[in-house]
């Protein structure tokens, strides 16, 4: 194809689309479109990878502390609660029940979430003694 019949092709196919009045800046509006909704994608992942990572946080502390309290336990050193507390205040968490019976530590925690939709996730744990006789 010569370059001059290229050239008279693309004219008469630029004059026909602005003959029906049709939109040269569609392409800009869509891609506005798929921008913002990547974006949108995005942001919904980072909320939700930030809470799972803080559930999982949760569940760590909440083991940390019933740990800790069992260990009070076992060595006699006071209040078991007393002492799961203070581990979960000195990682920024809060228990919110504390039971202890029969050996075993059982407790409520809560940890602080920055997210809109949420402000804390509550995870529950329990350690406790094991009877090595058995």
């Amino acid at each position: 194809m010569s370059q001059k019949r290229a050239k008279r092709l693309i004219t008469q196919c630029l004059e026909t689309k602005h003959s029906r009045g049709a939109d040269c800046g569609s392409g800009t509006m869509l891609g506005i479109g798929l921008v913002t909704a990547i974006c949108s994608i995005l942001v919904l992942c980072a909320v939700i990878g930030t809470i799972l990572v803080s559930k999982h946080r949760a569940y760590a502390l909440a083991n940390a502390s019933a740990i800790s309290g069992a260990v009070a336990i076992q060595n006699m050193h006071g209040d078991a609660c007393k002492i799961a507390q203070n581990t979960a205040t000195a990682n920024n968490a809060k228990i919110e029940s504390c039971v202890e019976k029969d050996n075993d530590v059982s407790l409520k925690l809560s940890v602080p979430l920055h997210v809109p939709m949420a402000s804390r996730i509550t995870v529950s744990a329990k350690a406790g003694l094991v009877d090595c006789s058995e």
